[in-house]
């Protein structure tokens, strides 16, 4: 048998061996001796065989003290079916097929097929989900993170998935507390763009419409705070008017009491482009024009933004790099590397109509909200 033949085979039978024995991370591999007794072959053998695991991220030599398991060896011990979980909140929402769309075209480059569902809002269903892809044996998971401003009862399933390193990416937000790896706009930095363009713009009386069950929109308010508080303006909290995911679809019904709340304001941050074109329909019907009587400026700039029936000055998401990036920081973890736990896209405003100047004079014909 040529000696190249023998180095072959041993290198195909240590590589069968460390993908169906369980290793751990950092495990200690068999010695050159044990393999030389347990294959019976030279050393010489065995050393070039072991040389290729190590070149090929497989195994990791330390001078004196041996060989080990690498992260990657262990992850691709772990790949199943060659299926990626997708789990949002829903399909439907206007960002979702642009981001989908992105982790599609990555996942089947690298041979992997999708299994794609969503949770609408509700951590019951998550967690159901959440097991039934697992149940598949999918080889990673992209997560929306289900009303992540909350408590959530799946908070040790996540945890015990970290614990195995099962590869695990979370886009738009997080769970407070675990660390998952995150790719997301900088939402505090949003919202602090936000408001200093209309302070910037002479604006005082600031008022808001945030997303209460969401992280981001919490974040996006903090933003906001702090853009106040860094030119020592009173933000009060009784301008902010709260919504939930589940009052969207009841939104223009909520007129009444969205004027009550922010008709004094000069101006008002939306948490989206969606909710900045409902808000807009309910001044426009009212007679109420912007910008004149009041500025508005939203945040994702979604294809939806120049649409507006008024064009939204938008505080732009990077909606398509926050799909390739969690894609590959979802293949980077099935491939046993290491990863950053968050990426945070930094915010660009966008400028468009719906924002202007504060004159007082125009405020003063606002009497009619």
């Amino acid at each position: 048998m040529s000696k190249g033949y023998k180095f072959q085979r041993l290198y195909n039978q240590l590589l069968e061996l460390l993908e169906t024995q369980h290793w751990e991370s950092g495990d200690r591999f068999l010695s050159e001796t044990q393999l030389c007794l347990k294959y019976d072959m030279s050393r010489q053998t065995i050393r070039k065989a072991l040389s290729l695991l190590v070149d090929e991220g497989y195994l990791r030599k330390v001078h004196g003290s041996g060989t080990f398991v690498t992260d990657k060896m262990v992850a691709m011990q772990n790949r199943k079916t060659n299926t990626i979980g997708i789990l949002v909140t829903y399909l439907s929402d206007y960002i979702f097929p642009v981001i989908i769309k992105e982790l599609e075209k990555q996942f089947t480059a690298e041979g992997f097929s999708v299994q794609l569902a969503s949770s609408g809002n509700s951590s019951k269903l998550e967690g159901e989900l959440l097991q039934k892809m697992l149940d598949n044996q999918v080889d990673g998971i992209i997560l929306e993170p289900t009303r992540s401003a909350f408590p959530n009862p799946n908070v040790n399933t996540y945890r015990s998935l970290l614990d195995k390193k099962f590869p695990l990416v979370t886009i738009h937000s997080s769970y407070r507390d675990i660390d998952i790896p995150t790719v997301a706009l900088n939402d505090k930095k949003a919202g602090v763009m936000a408001c200093n363009h209309l302070l910037d713009l002479g604006h005082t009386e600031i008022g808001a419409i945030l997303k209460a069950d969401d992280l981001q929109g919490h974040k996006r308010y903090e933003g906001i705070l702090e853009a106040n508080e860094n030119r020592n303006i009173y933000f009060n909290d009784k301008n902010v008017y709260w919504y939930t995911t589940e009052d969207i679809s009841n939104f223009s019904n909520m007129d009444d009491a969205l004027i009550q709340r922010l008709s004094h304001c000069s101006a008002v941050i939306c948490y989206n482009d969606q909710i900045a074109i409902e808000y807009e329909q309910i001044l426009l019907a009212r007679g109420i024009s912007i910008p004149e009587q009041q500025s508005i400026v939203s945040i994702d700039n979604s294809k939806l933004a120049p649409l507006a029936p008024v064009p939204l000055t938008s505080v732009e998401s990077p909606i398509q790099m926050i799909g390739i990036e969690a894609g590959k920081k979802l293949l980077d973890q099935i491939h046993g590397q290491q990863v950053a736990k968050s990426t945070l896209f930094e915010p660009k405003l966008v400028k468009r109509m719906s924002s202007t100047v504060f004159v007082p004079d125009k405020r003063q014909s606002s009497e009619a909200f």
